[in-house]
């Protein structure tokens, strides 16, 4: 890995609750791959890095949040908030109602080219609709609106920032899409 990629920075977004970190030279989640090919020009190169705030790193942080609320209210955590760089005194209830309040309007894709203005999209770059946007703020700003499974697992790890409706509909697409299309992708490899 370049000099570059070891050098992760997180920080808040006070307004959103959302933490981004990462940059284009590492591999910040679970999901990324480093390139091990010396042959192929790749080893320490990225294939997919995700730089910003991925989905699924979210709903753990919101998850997160949850559980100290839970702690602090039965006395089995002292802490109730974190003390920000400006200095001022973040809640956790409050860091987990922005990050609830904000969550689809950064992440949703709705399928209504009319509904974009309730949402945060470049209409320029958002192909696919009605599905989770991978990242927010990455700095190649098309890799936010890659459709990937990771969805997923922020369903599973916080279930409570999903709207119901938007969260079936990008469950369709994703086994439409994703399981479906790999699966016979797979099958037709075996075939030939």
């Amino acid at each position: 890995m370049t000099h570059e990629g070891f050098n992760i920075e997180l920080t808040l977004d006070e307004e959103t609750g959302f933490v981004y970190g990462g940059n284009p030279h590492n591999c910040l989640t679970w999901m990324d791959k480093m390139g091990s090919s010396e042959k192929a020009g790749i080893k320490g190169v990225p294939g997919s890095s995700r730089d910003g705030a991925p989905i699924e790193m979210t709903a753990l942080l919101k998850s997160g949040l949850d559980f100290v609320i839970a702690a602090n209210q039965k006395g089995h955590f002292e802490h109730s908030g974190v003390q920000t760089k400006n200095g001022s005194v973040l809640l956790f209830t409050d860091w987990a109602a922005k990050i609830q309040a904000n969550f689809e309007k950064y992440y949703w894709i709705p399928e209504d080219k009319d509904q974009f203005k309730n949402y945060k999209i470049n209409d320029q770059i958002a192909r696919r609709r009605g599905i989770y946007k991978d990242t927010i703020g990455s700095v190649g700003e098309r890799q936010d609106y890659y459709f990937r499974p990771n969805g997923c697992v922020a369903m599973h790890i916080a279930p409570s920032l999903f709207n119901k409706e938007n969260a079936t509909k990008y469950l369709e697409k994703v086994e439409a899409l994703l399981i479906v299309e790999i699966f016979f992708g797979l099958f037709r490899i075996k075939i030939l």
